[in-house]
């Protein structure tokens, strides 16, 4: 088994008081697209990988768990397999939740 964890950190320093790329392309940075180019790509370059989609795993925890549900539904052809441990979820409604202050009238 090759286990990899690339940093999803947007200063190099990871940090739970800061924001994160949630391994998606964004205005913050290309991190899908260095996910899944560069670091796959590196790995099958210098490791025997298996080619089939059902020997790889995209999992992670909390914005990894996010990130890994993202990449795996958007490449199913890569992974047989997505965990995510406390990930996040994002959505209109509950971002419009986390804003709105229960005396609101919206």
């Amino acid at each position: 088994m090759i286990a990899v964890a690339p940093d999803g950190s947007l200063e190099g320093e990871p940090c739970q008081c800061q924001p994160g790329s949630f391994y998606i392309n964004s205005k913050v940075g290309r991190f899908e697209d260095y996910v899944m180019q560069d670091v796959l790509g590196f790995m099958f370059a210098h490791y025997p990988l298996r080619p089939e989609r059902e020997a790889h795993v995209a999992a992670g925890l909390s914005m990894g768990g996010f990130g890994a549900y993202a990449l795996a539904i958007k490449h199913r052809d890569m992974f047989g397999v997505v965990v995510g441990v406390y990930r996040r979820s994002i959505c209109a409604g509950s971002i419009k939740r986390a804003n709105t202050s229960p005396n609101s009238t919206q």
